[in-house]
């Protein structure tokens, strides 16, 4: 990372509100993530669907922790909703502006 590039891409620093998920967040190994994803996004919306709730944006992965040696991450499978939502067998997650 030098003068704002890095690997020949040009980085453009921006600040972003703050933003609410829905989510379901475990730790997998790294060779399932996608499978974690697809099963988990689904079951968010469906759950989305079921509580009337406005989804505000495109569907996400957050990534807490990336552990290669171990092969394992922790993620997260993420829908933007409106605000901090409380619905069983789901979890939330507030990211700050920044």
């Amino acid at each position: 990372y030098k003068q704002n590039t890095y690997n020949g891409y040009k980085i453009q620093p921006t600040s972003l509100d703050q933003k609410y998920f829905l989510i379901q967040r475990a730790e997998v190994n790294i060779s399932n993530i996608e499978a974690y994803y697809t099963q988990n996004i689904s079951a968010l919306y469906q759950v989305a669907l079921e509580n009337n709730l406005s989804v505000t944006g495109m569907p996400c992965a957050l990534y807490y922790k990336w552990d290669k040696a171990l092969g394992k991450t922790d993620i997260a499978a993420a829908i933007p909703t409106l605000s901090e939502l409380f619905i069983a067998n789901t979890q939330t997650e507030k990211l700050n502006p920044g």
